[in-house]
C-alpha cells in the first residue's frame, strides 16, 4: 500500500522508480557517478552477477580491498552468512519493514 492506501503494485513501482521516486534513486545517475570512481584506490565495483558466479572470489577481493586476510573458515562463513536464502529472510536487510511501514518510495 502507499500513503493514500491504494495497494502497491509493480507497475506503481515501476512508475517511482522511473520518475526516480523509489528508494536509492535516482538509481542510474549513481551508478554513473560510481562507475567514473571505478579506477580510484578507495573505490571497489562489484557486480552482482560476479558474485552469483563465484561468491568466493567476490569475498577475497573485499578483503584484498579492504587488506584483510580471511581464513577458509571465515570465507566459508561468509559465503554461508551472505546466501540469497540468509538475506532473504534477514528483516534487517531484505527491506520488508519499509514496505509494511510504507517507506518504499519517495514522495
Amino acid at each position: 500500500k502507499n500513503a493514500d492506501k491504494t495497494i502497491f503494485t509493480f507497475e506503481k513501482y515501476c512508475e517511482n522508480f522511473v520518475n526516480n521516486k523509489a528508494w536509492f534513486s535516482p538509481y542510474f545517475e549513481h551508478i554513473k557517478e560510481a562507475w567514473t570512481k571505478r579506477n580510484d584506490n578507495n573505490f571497489l565495483f562489484l557486480f552482482y552477477e560476479d558474485t552469483l558466479k563465484d561468491m568466493r572470489s567476490t569475498i577475497r577481493k573485499v578483503a584484498d580491498f579492504l587488506e584483510k586476510k580471511l581464513t577458509d573458515e571465515q570465507i566459508e562463513q561468509l559465503m554461508d552468512h551472505l546466501s540469497f536464502e540468509k538475506f532473504k529472510n534477514n528483516q534487517s536487510v531484505n527491506c520488508e519493514q519499509l514496505v509494511k511501514i510504507e517507506i518504499h518510495y519517495k514522495k
